[in-house]
């Protein structure tokens, strides 16, 4: 399994494996813990690319106190 997706396909798998005499609290909790793994995706995703293709915010205030702790020490 190089790929993380598989990952959570095995998971979401072996959670059918567990019982419950409830169905529909049963599909409930499959489709949180789906929800939760697509959340986690998508959180990875945005804090991967923090200025994406089309930057907000540019790089320049970041580099202006990279510049400023260098120079100053960090003081």
């Amino acid at each position: 399994m190089g790929r993380p997706g598989g990952l959570s396909i095995i998971l979401l798998g072996f959670s059918y494996l567990i019982g419950m005499e409830n169905r529909r609290l049963h599909l409930l909790a499959v489709a949180a813990l789906a929800g939760g793994i697509v959340l986690v995706f998508f959180m990875i995703g945005e804090l991967d690319r923090p200025f994406g293709e089309k930057p907000r915010v540019g790089p320049e205030p970041f580099e202006l106190v990279l510049h400023d702790l260098e120079v100053k020490g960090g003081r």
